[in-house]
């Protein structure tokens, strides 16, 4: 396995971002606001040693890329699911991917992170 890719149970969330603002992490927190991982959410996931999230959800180029930013600049590693989000148009959420996701966080599919469990 990757050092990259390097997933550890008790170190790492699953935060799946919903286009309502909200989003659900493995204890069922939510967070209203574009970008999940901030003041409350950060605190929450620090006080368990999380050191690494995992990013799918809705919208690719908004609200994932949001928290994908917000995770990268709050000091986690990020892993975005590029099959486990969508944007409103191919291009917008190919375009994303492709240029911003890269430098904020490991972009890969979710079969490749389920192989490092």
């Amino acid at each position: 396995m990757s050092e990259a890719l390097r997933v550890e149970p008790g170190r790492t969330a699953v935060v799946l971002i919903e286009y309502q603002n909200e989003f659900t992490s493995e204890g069922g927190v939510l967070h209203p606001a574009v970008s999940a991982v901030m003041d409350k959410t950060d605190f929450i996931l620090r006080s368990k040693g999380i050191d690494t999230v995992i990013l799918g959800g809705f919208l690719t180029n908004c609200c994932v890329e949001s928290t994908m930013r917000s995770a990268y600049e709050n000091g986690y590693r990020v892993i975005t699911l590029t099959d486990c989000m969508a944007a409103t148009s191919p291009e917008e959420h190919d375009n994303a991917i492709a240029y911003n996701f890269p430098m904020f966080s490991l972009p890969m599919e979710s079969t490749e992170v389920v192989k490092a469990l």
